[in-house]
């Protein structure tokens, strides 16, 4: 939050007086429980014969300002209206009738916080495309950057989409993050999405064991073996299908040539012809 100040002053400590006023999203109204609970704008006349503007914004806390200088004579009742984004703008009439002016002071809040569209499931494109909502701000442009477990992927972007080329995330869940900018440099980050990366094929295991047995299984760290795509040939004549993990009992020893088809649930195939000897 920013508040642009003609020159501070005394400040007033705590909101009061005839004429305090709050702003609620774009409607000025007299301060209520509504008013108290909410992230708002206040402006009053202060006993100094100054006006005060407070901002409470999301965030938590408050700024107390004293908004007109002191050599221009007593200050009117404040005026305030909200854009319904944080922002406001208090003006009010200063000086007597030989010397009156209008003096204004503009609350310029951050960046609403927005949502960012991932994959919802793992990709094994080359890059991945994300998007994003407009971060509602009422002044001035916003820019956008997005990074990664600290790493800058993009910045200074104003459109609302990036493709990440996977080479730079690698596989495996990875949270992204998008910060958007206004003009003054504050910054709000969108809700957290996550970006899910398999480019790696599966691994196969062969091992022999006792009494002529063979054990095949198919793993895969990231997105996990596909049994439905996986089929196994013993070079026995026996085949299996849609299993990743088998035991397979010859009827005697000698060498054989096992042909494992499979993938991951992302889609990456894999082929494996090993031979074995049993007995």
């Amino acid at each position: 939050m920013k508040v642009d100040m003609l020159q501070p002053s005394h400040v007033e400590p705590e909101p009061r007086g005839a004429h305090l006023l709050c702003v609620v999203g774009q409607q000025q109204a007299q301060p209520d429980r509504r008013c108290r609970e909410s992230p708002h704008q206040l402006a009053w006349r202060a006993r100094t014969d100054h006006v005060a503007v407070q901002e409470r914004p999301l965030a938590g806390g408050s700024l107390t300002r004293n908004v007109n200088p002191a050599d221009t004579g007593p200050a009117g009742p404040p005026l305030i209206a909200g854009s319904g984004l944080g922002d406001a703008i208090t003006a009010f009439r200063s000086g007597d009738d030989q010397s009156a002016r209008v003096e204004v002071a503009v609350t310029d809040a951050p960046p609403l916080q927005f949502e960012i569209q991932a994959p919802i499931p793992f990709v094994r494109s080359r890059t991945v495309r994300i998007t994003w909502d407009p971060a509602p701000n009422a002044i001035g442009p916003v820019t956008y950057t997005v990074a990664s477990r600290g790493q800058g992927l993009a910045g200074g972007l104003t459109s609302r989409s990036l493709r990440i080329p996977a080479a730079e995330l690698g596989d495996g869940r990875h949270p992204v993050r998008v910060i958007a900018t206004d003009r003054l440099g504050q910054e709000t980050e969108g809700l957290s999405a996550v970006v899910r990366l398999d480019r790696t094929r599966p691994r196969v295991k062969i091992k022999t064991l006792r009494r002529h047995r063979v054990s095949v299984r198919v793993t895969d760290a990231t997105s996990g073996p596909s049994a439905r795509r996986t089929s196994i040939s013993f070079g026995d004549g026996k085949k299996m299908r849609r299993k990743a993990r088998a035991v397979h009992r010859y009827k005697r020893g000698g060498r054989f040539k096992i042909v494992v088809k499979t993938g991951d649930r992302v889609g990456n195939r894999l082929t494996v012809k090993r031979k074995v000897r049993v007995g």
